[in-house]
C-alpha cells in the first residue's frame, strides 16, 4: 500500500522535533514526473526542463552576499533522475584536475541526499564547472567515505556568459540501492571562491542550517523533498 506524501512529511516533522536534530524548515520541494529521455549536454534550451520546478537563488548565511541568482531544477522520469543548475559566478575558480579531492578546492555544486533526518547514512555529489565529481557516502558527524561512489552518475558542463551550468542523471535503480525512496531529505550547496586563497569563499544553501559558522554537513541544511507519483 502506498502512504500519501503527507505521512512522509508529517514523520520528518515529528523525527526532527523529538529527536533534537534541529527545527523543521518551511520549505520543500517536489521532484516532478515527466516521462522523458534528455540528452545530457549541458545545454538547458530543452522543452522538458520548462516543467521542473526550481530553486531560485540561494541564500549565504554566513556573509553578507544575499542576491545569488544560481537556479537549480530537477525532474524524474521512469528510470532517471534529473538535475541542472544554472550558477551565476562571474569569477570562475577551478585547479587542474588530481584526483576527486580535487573537486573539493575550487568552485562547485553539490547534492546530499539522506534517509533519514538524522543522516546517520547520507550520500553526496560534488561537482565542479569542468565537469569533475566527487562523490561519497557519509555517516553524522562527517565521517566520510571517499571510496563509495554512484556507478553511473552523468555529468556535463557548459561555460555561459554569466556563468556556468551544470547537467546531471543519476539511475533512479542507484537510489533504491541506497534507499532514497518517495520522500527523503535533500541539501542543495554552492560554493563560491572568490581568489585561489583556500578561506576566500562564499558558501550558498537551499536550507539555513542551525550553524555559527560554514557547515553543511549538518541536519539542519536539509530540506523536505519528494518525488511525484505517476
Amino acid at each position: 500500500m502506498k502512504i500519501p506524501i503527507l505521512v512522509f512529511f508529517l514523520f520528518f516533522q515529528m523525527y526532527f522535533l523529538n529527536t533534537g536534530c534541529g527545527s523543521v524548515k518551511d520549505k520543500s520541494y517536489i521532484v516532478k514526473f515527466v516521462n522523458k529521455v534528455i540528452t545530457i549536454d549541458g545545454v538547458l534550451e530543452k522543452q522538458d526542463w520548462m516543467f521542473a520546478d526550481s530553486i531560485n537563488g540561494l541564500s549565504a548565511p554566513w556573509d553578507t552576499i544575499v542576491n545569488d541568482k544560481t537556479v537549480f531544477k530537477s525532474f524524474c522520469s521512469g528510470k532517471f533522475f534529473y538535475f541542472c543548475f544554472d550558477v551565476h559566478d562571474p569569477i570562475i575558480i577551478t585547479h587542474n584536475y588530481e584526483n576527486e579531492l580535487t573537486v573539493a578546492q575550487g568552485d562547485r555544486v553539490e547534492l546530499f541526499f539522506s534517509e533519514t533526518p538524522d543522516m546517520n547514512k547520507y550520500y553526496c555529489i560534488e561537482m565542479d564547472p569542468l565537469g569533475h565529481i566527487l562523490d561519497y557516502s557519509a555517516k553524522y558527524y562527517r565521517k566520510f567515505d571517499y571510496k563509495w561512489n554512484f556507478d553511473n552518475v552523468l555529468i556535463a558542463t557548459t561555460f555561459t556568459e554569466n556563468g556556468y551550468v551544470v547537467e546531471g542523471c543519476i539511475p533512479l535503480e542507484e537510489f533504491k540501492e541506497i534507499e532514497i525512496k518517495d520522500a527523503f531529505l535533500l541539501g542543495v550547496f554552492r560554493a563560491d571562491f572568490q581568489s585561489d586563497t583556500p578561506d576566500n569563499v562564499i558558501w550558498y544553501t537551499w536550507i539555513e542550517p542551525d550553524s555559527k559558522g560554514p557547515d553543511f554537513h549538518i541536519p539542519s541544511s536539509l530540506g523536505n523533498c519528494f518525488f511525484e507519483k505517476h
